[in-house]
């Protein structure tokens, strides 16, 4: 898992720090995320990754776990070249 992406969410979450390991599995609302967290996430990974979440992928159900924000980063950086 990325590390820097771990570190975004990681200031959303609101549980004990040094969760990593939780946070990879989890479903990031299970972690005290609610939809104004999730946004403002997807806006910090936007500024620190340098891409734009397409407006067909911002669900909850497509955007619920780290694991799947990190594919999802991966493809839109492979699409930017």
């Amino acid at each position: 898992m990325d590390k820097r992406l771990l570190e975004l969410i990681d200031k959303y979450v609101q549980t004990s720090e040094g969760m990593s390991e939780q946070i990879v599995d989890s479903n990031l609302s299970d972690l005290g995320l609610d939809s104004f967290a999730i946004i403002s996430l997807i806006l910090d990974i936007e500024e620190a990754y340098s891409i734009k979440f397409p407006e067909e992928l911002l669900s909850l159900e497509k955007l619920s776990t780290a694991k799947e924000f990190e594919y999802i980063i991966q493809e839109l950086q492979n699409k930017a070249g």
